[in-house]
Formats: structure tokens, sequence, C-alpha cells
């Protein structure tokens, strides 16, 4: 219930873009994978948006499972060891005890996801966010943010946030997708930024925004096979409003 409370700011941009383009949340892999033909007769794994894959445990006593990674991706991180699967268009064995639902989050995506417990969903509104950046080959990843007030329609008169997340050559950037015709105001911060699968050293991070710019040290630590993460802890940058992170 924790993870999938995390997952509401992901799920929720979700939403907005089901809502847009009509595709469901909750889709068979071959919808974004069509050229994989191993996709077509897969049932029990299944994508939540297009960068989280899931594969439900089904069976009582079940400690292990299987999992196929579709041929055209570039590769897979575990969202709870936060390790690396590169061996795609084959079949896995992974490790499924019962704390833990195998879900595993895609190379070149960047999701957004609010880590503080609370009791519902409501209790959220002003937690801060944490960004979780899963590099792919190439060293890039995309990703968006949306949000409005959540219980009024008042988001159609254009109050509501639509935001990307870019990483590129080493810098981070935040803009909006919508414009200056859609916005709405919020305090929020982004509190935590968690980057995957970099190939290069980094130790400082240099944030701008609205005019400010500051370092900070970045933290190092690693997978649970070893492969580097790399922390920017407070980085204290508004969810609502334009930013970039240089890397060095």
């Amino acid at each position: 219930i924790r993870s999938r409370y995390s997952l509401l700011p992901y799920i929720y941009t979700g939403f907005y873009d089901a809502s847009i383009s009509g595709i469901p949340l909750m889709r068979p892999l071959w919808s974004e994978y069509p050229n994989d033909k191993k996709t077509y007769d897969i049932e029990d794994e299944y994508l939540l948006g297009s960068s989280l894959l899931v594969k439900p445990i089904s069976q009582p006593g079940q400690t292990s499972t299987s999992v196929y990674f579709p041929n055209d991706s570039k590769g897979w991180y575990d969202i709870v060891s936060l390790n690396f699967y590169g061996n795609v268009g084959n079949i896995v064995n992974v490790e499924a005890p019962l704390s833990k639902i195998p879900v595993y989050q895609r190379a070149g995506s960047i999701i957004p996801r609010k880590e503080r417990a609370r009791r519902s969903s409501t209790q959220m509104e002003n937690d801060p966010y944490t960004l979780i950046i899963a590099l792919d080959s190439e060293q890039q990843a995309y990703g968006e943010l949306y949000y409005d007030d959540g219980i009024s329609f008042d988001y159609k008169e254009s109050k509501n946030n639509h935001r990307y997340f870019r990483f590129k050559n080493n810098q981070i950037l935040s803009g909006s997708i919508d414009g200056k015709n859609n916005f709405m105001e919020s305090s929020v911060l982004i509190e935590r930024i968690v980057i995957l699968g970099l190939t290069k050293p980094i130790s400082t991070a240099t944030i701008a925004q609205q005019g400010f710019e500051f370092s900070t040290n970045i933290i190092s630590s690693t997978s649970e096979n070893g492969e580097p993460v790399y922390t920017i802890k407070k980085p204290n940058t508004l969810a609502a409003y334009d930013w970039r992170i240089d890397l060095q």
C-alpha cells in the first residue's frame, strides 16, 4: 500500500494522459512494444503507464517468479533494490518474497513520487516530491508530472500544472508543457532526486531557479548489485516553476 501511495503523482499523471489520449493507464506489453511478438502471448504481466512494468504474484506460497523484459526496451530497474536488468528480450528469474511485488522502472524514464507515509492521499497534498531518474544507454531520461487541486473541475479553466523533466548531458531541466496559459500556484518542493545508471561519477549539483543559484554535494551509494546510485538531497526546487540542475 505504501508503494502504491508513493506512486500517486505518477499514477495521477497517467490518468490525465488517459483522459486526453484514450490509452488506459494499465495496458498490455504489446501496446508499447508491438514489434516484439513475444509480448502478444504474455497475460501475467502488464504496464502501468509507459514507465512501469508489473509482474503480479498470484500463487500462494510463491517466493520467486519469471519476468519477461520487452525486446525493444532499453532495460529496467527494480524499484526496490534499484538493480538494473539490461537483458531485454529474455525471461529472467527474480525473487518475489511476500513483502514485494516485482515492479520495474523503464530505462530512459523519470518518475515523480511522494515518499512520506500518510494515512490518506489528501494528507499528501503539500508533501514534497522525489524524482527517480532511470537513465538509458544514451544517458538520457524523460518524464512528466501533472497535478491540479484534485477535487474540482477548475483544471478545465487552466488551473493545473503539466511539467516535464529531462536528463541530458549531465543536466536536469524542468519546464512547462502547456505554456503560461495553464498554471496553478504551488509551494510544493522537490526534496530529493535519485539518479540510476550514470556511467561517470559526479559529486556536485548546481541548482538554478528564478534567478537564484547554489551548489550542493551529491551523495553516492550503490544498488543491491553494487551499481552506482547518486542522490541529490534537498535541491528544494519548486515543482511548479522552471529550474535547471547541472551535475559535475
